[in-house]
């Protein structure tokens, strides 16, 4: 929660002050090192900016997350969302589907 309350005060609150002296360049310097930490905070960090309605919060960290994950295989995504089998509705396969739709 000290994460989100130093951004709200830092970037949100701050705002009209910050766009008379801070040009585009800077700002998204200052939420790329805002948000260079670890995933499990960035998580963290998603959730609480979505439960508080803090649009831009959730924008910045939201991008990191998805730069995070570009390049990456569904397994090293399933490890780094900690998505394990049993988190995994299991679907029979299509055929049966197909099957149980148009009987």
């Amino acid at each position: 929660m000290a994460k989100v309350l130093e951004y709200c005060n830092k970037y949100v609150y701050d705002d009209a002050a910050r766009s008379n002296i801070t040009t585009v360049d800077e700002t998204r310097e200052l939420d790329a090192r805002f948000v260079d930490v670890h995933y499990e905070t960035l998580f963290d960090l998603f959730r609480a900016a979505n439960e508080l309605k803090i649009k831009k919060l959730s924008d910045v960290v939201g991008g990191r997350i998805g730069r995070l994950m570009l390049g990456k295989s569904v397994e090293e995504i399933r490890i780094m969302f900690n998505i394990n089998d049993s988190c995994v509705d299991h679907h029979p396969p299509q055929e049966e589907l197909n099957a149980w739709a148009f009987h």
